[in-house]
């Protein structure tokens, strides 16, 4: 048996003391880390064990409450259109709408075009009770200036539609040796054909120097056409987010009459501007000419896109076609929409309006010989998820700049002058 000598007792008894007072927090630490685990372990798992003290007096620890931490949830990608990115359904819209204009509902209307009228307005009530669609139109018979309209007044959000007051300026510098056709033809064809804003904007900075400049001569139009020009703010895409562009029904058929009579540009520049305006891709053809025969022919703008209170579907223009006299007849119709549920219900039901409004005109003038119950093949329009080709579809390949006139039926003449001449050949892009 080993035994320590006395002399080294002492030192022994020494080295256990230091360890002993050295351990002594970590042990006492790994005790009442247990005691707790114990404690712990009853609450969670029902009645306290049998070992327990009866008159313990540990007081139960509450367990821990877990709270869920938050998951963000990914922000869709705004649904990008004409008028650029769209606020979400929740969002609140940049500014309440202008004060309603206070031009003439009717004029001169004819007890026939008085009946158009009444059932238009009854079917747009109709409509809005049942889909909550807000919707303006306006028709004006170019042959008398018989005008009718439906909440003609009330401002609607534009979409693309503004930009036809972006053509009339370029083609105002046009008219005035200012801007050249030729090398303003393929943005046309793609801003205002394609309804591709960043081609609108690019035109204006062609024609004009600079966006800002194009901006406000197109402004300058709308003044000039008898509208309030802060109605057009910016060119759909380039907008700051705080103000929409707004029109009325009757403010764009005024202008489109105007137009057509010879009233903004001589008859050459007139021509040019309507033959544009029938340049339209073939998949934007679906609101004014969506239901009409064949035989109408459909200078136009059209504008759409998603907003905070639903669709905005718009399409304003000119149609023409050849009377049972053999002359050409023509009517201004305007068509303005929001708040629709669907873009199917926004443009859906443009297009069943500019029905009715042709059958009417049909009657009354006589269209000539082609099957007048026959439509043109609809196409679907393009999703705004998705920007525009800035280029015609198709490819759009190089052809000559087209006259305004369309074969098989005599050209609309603004005036009862000669004949428009047409500007030079130019190519598409």
């Amino acid at each position: 048996m080993w035994t320590l000598r006395p002399a080294d007792r002492w030192r022994w008894w020494l080295w256990a003391g230091l360890v002993t007072v050295s351990a002594a927090p970590a042990l006492l630490a790994l005790a009442a880390g247990l005691g707790e685990g114990q404690v712990a372990g009853e609450v969670g798992q029902g009645p306290a064990r049998d070992s327990a003290p009866a008159a313990s007096d540990v007081r139960p620890t509450p367990p821990v409450q877990l709270t869920a931490t938050p998951t963000t949830e990914p922000t869709a990608a705004p649904i990008l259109g004409p008028d650029g990115p769209a606020p979400g359904p929740a969002d609140d819209p940049p500014e309440p709408p202008p004060a309603w204009s206070a031009l003439p509902e009717v004029v001169d209307a004819s007890p026939e075009l008085l009946a158009l009228r009444d059932r238009l307005a009854a079917v747009i009530d109709d409509y809005r009770q049942r889909t909550g669609t807000q919707t303006a139109i306006a028709v004006i018979d170019l042959q008398t200036g018989e005008l009718i309209s439906v909440n003609g007044n009330r401002p609607q959000r534009t979409g693309c539609t503004i930009n036809l007051f972006a053509l009339l300026a370029v083609v105002g510098e046009m008219e005035a040796g200012r801007a050249s056709p030729s090398t303003l033809a393929p943005h046309i064809r793609a801003g205002i054909g394609g309804s591709y804003p960043p081609e609108v904007k690019r035109m204006l900075e062609l024609a004009f120097g600079s966006y800002w400049a194009g901006l406000e001569r197109s402004r300058q139009m709308l003044a000039a056409l008898g509208i309030d020009p802060s109605r057009f703010d910016h060119v759909p895409y380039f907008g700051d987010g705080t103000r929409n562009n707004y029109l009325t029904a009757l403010e764009v058929g005024a202008a489109l009459q105007k137009l057509y009579r010879g009233e903004v540009f001589d008859a050459r520049w007139t021509a040019y501007t309507l033959a544009r305006l029938r340049e339209v891709n073939a998949g934007l053809n679906y609101i004014i000419p969506g239901q009409l025969p064949g035989q109408a022919v459909v200078a136009h703008k059209i504008g759409y896109h998603w907003d905070w209170d639903g669709w905005v579907n718009n399409d304003a223009g000119i149609v023409s076609f050849t009377g049972a006299d053999g002359e050409t007849k023509a009517y201004v119709i305007v068509y303005l929409s929001e708040q629709a549920p669907t873009e199917y219900a926004g443009y859906s039901f443009g297009a069943r309006l500019s029905r009715m409004v042709w059958d009417y005109f049909a009657e009354r003038y006589g269209a000539a010989a082609a099957d007048r119950s026959a439509g043109r093949a609809r196409q679907p329009p393009p999703s705004p998820a998705a920007s525009p080709s800035p280029t015609a579809e198709g490819g759009a390949p190089a052809t000559p700049e087209p006259s305004p006139a369309v074969a098989g039926t005599a050209q609309p003449a603004p005036t009862a002058t000669a004949a428009a001449a047409t500007p030079d050949a130019t190519p598409m892009p």
